[in-house]
């Protein structure tokens, strides 16, 4: 995908290690193929923008390359064998969730992580998957025991670590890098510099009513993590190893559902999250979570239901409901309110917060839908201003209104408009605006089908940017954000060779006439 930018927008992420090695061209290749829903197996290649091709530093080709052959229900006794790349998920992901981790949406009753713990990895991200080997082994009808082994290179800052011992100092790093980009020399320093291992074991008791499962996950770096001095970094991990400990649980009983996980990290902190999913009527689904994280517990790969990413300095209660009573209609609401008890990044101070949001769906047929949603968060960050200290409210409220309408068999058209406001306790509210107009087109009988977009947007500030998702490339994922004003459109084509070949094509431009 390649952007045209205007006004001063960087047609590439920004990096801050200077100039990069190749243009603004991204390039992916991916291979997969499954057998009797028992057998799949495959490779992916892939290239960011202004990563070099067969030259510079990747003179072997692709930046990144992954492969993965996986098999399950061999029989009664081997469930799941993966090799190569995997992903992997233990219970709530107190522990472990290296693999997709949704969060707070519109579908407010979805909060229960579920699922096989090892699936097959082909996707292009770089960071959160597994490099190895892992099973799970069925004893008898109740018992399962899985397994798994990882040894990979990981991203990530090196540097002196700041000891006392001058004559021999110790070479530690100072962060793990997440976001996959080797375009500048400085980027390029930090790629592959880790070697992390990982062991994992987990034993699960089945009974017709739910589960119980003991988990265990050891870390290996082969240099110690020291991360730089900061009041809000006082409790993270440090050193070379890391060991963590979990019980996941769940109770079904006609109508309502029990779940969660209690996990500890070797430093002795206990975390834990537990939630109910009920339905008093047919009609009517309700849910409460409720988390407790403290500021100490530590995990690498832990990524729980929560509002900040990690599972620690944390403690929250979610409230959740999707109602249903009146034919066509569809009403979703959830509230959240938590507390943060130790600062974080941007944060000097203990903050809190809350966040509601209500959606009203209506479907008049299967031809034409409609909702409309609206979402407000309140959030405590630092002040910016020099005569006012201390943490200021934060808060940003949206209003959406998007409909859906099939015109015929062959076309779908999708309309949407959103306002965004934002304002500091004591200063002025700002705004940000985006509509679009997308149609789907897939006609009967014809190899190709296409979508299109033509999306226009007008922002403050970067605290009022808009996001909107797109429909990008098979398996890949586009949700940018956009602030200043401007112009998006995009198109997408998809040509069916085969049975076994697809070819599709993307087209993007965006046309930034005031940057932000």
């Amino acid at each position: 995908d390649r952007g045209v930018w205007v006004g001063g927008a960087p047609p590439v992420p920004p990096n801050y290690g200077g100039k990069v090695e190749a243009k603004p061209n991204n390039m992916a290749l991916r291979y997969r193929h499954s057998f009797d829903n028992r057998l799949r197996f495959g490779f992916t290649a892939e290239n960011d923008a202004g990563e070099a091709f067969f030259r510079a530093s990747n003179r072997h080709g692709f930046d990144f390359y992954s492969a993965h052959l996986f098999a399950q229900n061999l029989n009664n006794t081997v469930k799941i064998v993966a090799l190569g790349d995997y992903s992997a998920r233990f219970g709530q992901g107190l522990l472990l969730q290296t693999g997709f981790s949704p969060g707070k949406s519109a579908e407010t009753t979805s909060v229960m992580r579920g699922g096989r713990k090892i699936n097959a990895y082909s996707a292009f991200g770089e960071t959160f998957f597994y490099r190895g080997a892992a099973t799970t082994i069925g004893i008898g009808k109740n018992v399962e025991i899985t397994a798994l082994y990882s040894h990979r290179r990981r991203d990530g800052n090196v540097a002196m670590a700041d000891t006392a011992d001058l004559e021999f100092p110790e070479i530690a790093f100072t962060s793990l890098q997440t976001s996959g980009y080797h375009r500048s020399a400085a980027e390029i320093e930090d790629e592959k510099s880790l070697r992390e291992q990982a062991a994992a074991l987990s034993a699960t008791y089945l009974w017709k009513y739910g589960h119980v499962s003991l988990n265990a996950l050891h870390l290996h770096y082969d240099k110690p993590f020291s991360p730089a001095a900061s009041a809000y970094r006082q409790f993270v991990f440090r050193g070379q190893d890391l060991t963590g400990y979990s019980l996941d649980y769940n109770w079904r009983r006609r109508n309502w559902l029990f779940f969660g996980e209690t996990a500890r990290s070797d430093n002795g902190a206990m975390a834990t999250i537990n939630g109910l999913l009920l339905s008093p009527d047919r009609h009517v689904t309700l849910t409460a979570l409720h988390r407790a994280l403290p500021k100490d517990y530590q995990s690498v790969y832990a990524a729980p239901f929560a509002e900040s990413a990690g599972a620690a300095n944390e403690q929250g209660l979610y409230l959740g409901a999707d109602i249903r009573y009146i034919r066509r209609w569809q009403i979703n609401l959830y509230a959240d309110v938590w507390r943060h008890p130790w600062l974080r990044f941007g944060v000097g101070a203990p903050s809190q917060g809350r966040e509601f949001l209500a959606r009203v769906l209506w479907t008049k047929s299967r031809a034409f839908s409609a909702y409309a949603l609206w979402q407000s968060e309140i959030k405590e960050r630092d002040s910016d201003v020099e005569e006012i200290p201390g943490l200021l409210k934060n808060r940003r409220d949206r209003l959406r209104l998007h409909a859906t309408y099939r015109v015929n068999q062959v076309t779908e058209l999708r309309s949407r408009i959103e306002w965004t406001t934002f304002q500091v306790d004591g200063f002025d509210r700002t705004t940000g605006f985006i509509a679009y107009q997308e149609a789907v087109v897939k006609p009967l009988g014809f190899p190709v089908s296409g979508t299109m977009r033509y999306a226009i947007f007008d922002t403050d500030n970067f605290d009022t940017r808009v996001f909107a998702f797109e429909t990008d490339l098979f398996s890949a994922i586009s949700i940018p954000a956009f602030s200043g004003r401007g112009t998006r459109y995009y198109l997408n084509l998809q040509w069916r060779v085969s049975e076994w070949l697809r070819l599709e094509g993307r087209f993007e431009q965006t046309n930034q006439v005031r940057a932000v």
